[in-house]
């Protein structure tokens, strides 16, 4: 949570709608921003479970009512495409990379062999 002031705030968790409690239950302590606003940090260790939805919930008394944040196990639609983005071109670069290098192997393998005789006609010396 951050960009708030006063710094009193209250954070609570809830799965699926009921309150729970962290293993680590001590409130953190908010620090400064710099700018005379806040910020402070609450994790929830668990395992998730598909179709669990969990929530945080925070009170201020600048917000009229609880600021509610649900977090469902698993990638956001946005993240999911970005990750298929992200290994499509990792494919496509290693293939351009392997086809390089085995035509640049193979050209190398064709050294150049030089021919008998000269290409260049002879040179005249003028006394």
């Amino acid at each position: 949570v951050w960009g708030f002031y006063p710094a009193d705030v209250i954070i609570t968790w809830r799965k699926n709608g009921k309150p729970i409690i962290p293993h680590s239950s001590a409130q953190k302590t908010a620090q400064p921003n710099g700018d005379w606003t806040y910020q402070t940090l609450s994790h929830l260790a668990l395992t998730p479970s598909y179709g669990d939805i969990y929530t945080c919930v925070v009170e201020h008394i600048g917000a009229p009512e609880p600021i509610l944040q649900d977090w469902t196990p698993g990638l956001s639609p946005m993240q999911t495409v970005k990750v298929s983005v992200s290994a499509v071109t990792l494919g496509l670069g290693l293939i351009i990379f392997s086809l390089g290098l085995i035509s640049w192997r193979r050209a190398g393998s064709s050294s150049y062999i030089p021919l008998s005789g000269s290409n260049y006609p002879e040179a005249r010396h003028i006394s």
